[in-house]
């Protein structure tokens, strides 16, 4: 009779086992945190060569103007001894939660503005949208940069983009997930666009330069090039022909 019982006693101990190791491994709130993090940043360039000095960034602020040798393109000269980028802007995780909400909104600001000012007063630190390769990490962004003169046409853009594509990129990340594929950690999937532009800012033609290997995050950056459009008048001096050609890329890690 002992017997009888011993083997549902036994079964129904296994069971509860898995199933409360099952609850701590949900409830743990650094379980999946760090795997499923996704950083979204961007990597704005000028004419065919995508080289680091035809890259548009933003930068704080320097008393130091000089040109250096290694300087991105920005709205003014600036220089410092020790070039450092902060934290990423947007930051999504598995579930499609985001981390930092954090959009061009918050950065809706003039041309001759301090882009960070308006996030150091809402984040208490700085942020970057912008895609760094090579350069340290720091609590703010401090770039070598210099002056040039189609910034604020580039920076409209941008600001109209980034919500478009946060949005995006959240979309298709849980689309991947929903069908059970990951993306590979360190691993930077970049997605570089080539756009054509109308003198009233329309776009002619838009496609894929690069790929990133992942389909839905090109698609994703298509996507949200189209849904931003139209854009500003491009300037006179981008126009070749009654046409502006842009090159973007998006770039997502894990």
């Amino acid at each position: 009779m002992r017997h009888k019982f011993l083997f549902p006693l036994v079964l129904f101990s296994i069971i509860f086992l898995h199933f409360s190791v099952m609850v701590i491994r949900l409830n743990d709130p650094g379980s999946h945190h760090k795997k499923n993090e996704l950083i979204k940043t961007m990597k704005v360039f000028i004419k065919e060569d995508l080289k680091v000095k035809n890259q548009i960034v933003r930068s704080e602020e320097s008393d130091q103007l000089k040109i250096m040798d290694d300087s991105y393109l920005s709205d003014k000269n600036r220089s410092f001894k020790k070039q450092t980028k902060a934290q990423a802007l947007g930051k999504f995780q598995k579930n499609g939660g985001v981390k930092k909400k954090l959009s061009f909104s918050h950065l809706g600001l003039g041309v001759r503005e301090d882009p960070f000012q308006k996030v150091r007063k809402d984040q208490g630190t700085s942020s970057t949208s912008d895609y760094l390769k090579d350069i340290p990490s720091g609590d703010v962004t401090n770039l070598n940069t210099k002056e040039y003169k189609y910034f604020g046409f580039y920076e409209r853009i941008r600001q109209k983009l980034e919500g478009i594509w946060g949005t995006s990129i959240q979309d298709k990340a849980q689309e991947l997930f929903r069908k059970g594929r990951g993306l590979s950690f360190s691993t930077e999937y970049v997605t570089s666009l080539q756009i054509t532009l109308d003198e009233r800012g329309e776009i002619i033609k838009i496609h894929v330069l690069s790929g990133s290997g992942v389909q839905e995050l090109d698609k994703g950056a298509l996507e949200s090039f189209k849904k931003a459009a139209p854009f500003p008048n491009p300037p006179r001096g981008l126009l070749v022909n009654g046409r502006a050609v842009l090159q973007w890329g998006f770039v997502v890690k894990n």
